[in-house]
């Protein structure tokens, strides 16, 4: 994944791919925290769609089951980011799910992970254009 994947996830959401860079960074504590626990516990759904598709927004609402475990936690995720960013609470609410199914893929989606095993998310979402 690379500048092709931020164009892709930013097209669908409506941000140049520089923003979805700093979305990413916003949200990675959230994410890498249940990706840890999920991953741990394996229940991550497997698998990596193509960046910026409804397969990987469906795949990505999954992971956020898993990983957040309520709708609830993801608005909470979103507007928390939003203030961190200034970015629209409702376009980060739509990119939540697609960086989820990014960093699942990330990650090896099916378990194996401890606590530290993502290797820092922060570095792999905020890595994207890189």
């Amino acid at each position: 994944m690379g500048q092709a994947a931020l164009q892709q996830v930013g097209a669908r959401v409506g941000l140049p791919p520089e923003m979805v860079r700093v979305a990413a960074q916003a949200l990675a504590p959230a994410l890498a925290g249940g990706l840890a626990r999920a991953g741990t516990a394996g229940t991550l759904p497997g698998g990596m769609p193509q960046p910026g598709t409804d397969d990987a927004h469906a795949h990505g609402n999954d992971v956020l089951g898993q990983v957040l475990g309520s709708k609830d936690a993801s608005r909470s995720v979103a507007a928390d980011a939003a203030q961190q960013t200034g970015i629209d609470v409702g376009t980060l609410k739509q990119l939540l799910p697609q960086l989820a199914s990014m960093a699942a893929g990330a990650a090896g989606g099916q378990g194996g992970m401890g606590p530290g095993g993502l290797g820092g998310l922060g570095s792999v979402l905020g890595g994207l254009g890189r």
